[in-house]
């Protein structure tokens, strides 16, 4: 682990006063500023909040809000509960795994896009739905999310661009 991550750390656990109750709080800024809990990250806050290690790992793995392994810089989640799943969610994310040249749950080769399958997002009436990094977009239709060239989805892609895409494709179905 860098300085920099150590910092970071450092800092989140400084925000909630070094409390082993806030471990889930110090998880959430670990995550948002590096993308994931990397098992030194999780070493690192065991031993700064005197916790046993296999508690950190048992919080962050148990949460879908955390990540053992590196997200892309955009993080799209598709949901595939069971109103989702009814309504083709499961096409849609096969859909973005061919747009996006990833196969399952990932990450692009340029580490840009992360693709992962979640269980419930708490919108099943207005489904399917998924996230591009925090963003929610309901009623998603396999045929809106558009056959781009990769350059296009990949290249220059910023996260307004892809909420931007989304938008869209959702507003011509």
């Amino acid at each position: 682990m860098n300085a920099i991550e150590t910092n970071a750390i450092d800092s989140a656990i400084e925000k909630y006063g070094g409390k082993q109750e806030a471990l889930l709080s110090i998880l959430h800024e670990i995550q948002r500023a590096q993308g994931s809990i990397s098992e030194e990250a999780a070493a690192y806050v065991s031993r700064k909040l005197e916790l046993p290690v296999s508690q950190v790992f048992s919080a962050a793995s148990f949460y879908k809000a955390f990540s053992l392994e590196p997200r892309g810089t955009h993080h799209i989640r598709v949901c595939t509960g069971t109103s989702c799943y009814l309504h083709n969610s499961e096409k849609i994310f096969e859909r973005l795994g061919r747009e996006l040249n990833i196969t399952g749950e990932g990450i692009t080769e340029d580490q840009q896009f992360s693709v992962e399958k979640v269980r419930c997002m708490g919108c099943c009436n207005a489904g399917p739905v998924m996230t591009i990094d925090e963003q929610l977009y309901e009623g998603i239709g396999v045929d809106k999310i558009p056959a781009l060239p990769k350059q296009e989805i990949v290249g220059e892609m910023t996260h307004k661009k892809a909420t931007d895409i989304i938008k869209k494709y959702r507003e011509e179905k």
